[in-house]
């Protein structure tokens, strides 16, 4: 009996360390090099290009790396992946289920933002594993600026 229950105690035990530690890799965002154009279509050489990224889950933190644009108005960004446990994934989905106020979301997010010198120039597009194709983005004049 007793060796049955430490047999059970051990079982569970390995299964909470599985079930906590992170184990599952998920692609949140496929290589994605985009080239920045300005308003007059012209390659915006040097502009600030940033790509931020993040699985939405319980825990969850949002990822950024920051570029320049080269002479050509071109920036490339590598694969973005994340190892996730099952733990974070089932609170993940349990929250967006309920609706608890605590978050918001559940699953890959990505997203590249370029902008310029002037506050009021910028724009910014997804990049999703469904729609992987991110050729393009023309800076805009925007009514509000990006940054005070």
């Amino acid at each position: 009996m007793k060796r049955c229950l430490k047999a059970l105690i051990a079982l569970c035990v390995s299964g909470l360390i599985l079930f906590i530690i992170p184990l599952r890799t998920f692609v949140i965002s496929p290589a994605v090099r985009v080239r920045i154009i300005d308003e007059a279509g012209y390659p915006a050489r040097g502009v600030i290009v940033a790509q931020t990224w993040e699985y939405i889950t319980v825990g969850s933190k949002m990822h950024e790396q920051i570029l320049k644009a080269d002479d050509q108005g071109y920036v490339t960004f590598p694969q973005r992946a994340e190892r996730i446990s099952f733990a974070r994934l089932f609170l993940g989905v349990f929250r967006d289920i309920v609706h608890l106020q605590c978050g918001y979301g559940f699953g890959p997010y990505a997203r590249v933002m370029a902008h310029g010198e002037d506050p009021y120039v910028w724009s910014s597009e997804y990049c999703s594993l469904s729609d992987p194709v991110l050729k393009l983005i023309r800076l805009k004049r925007m009514k509000v600026d990006l940054y005070p």
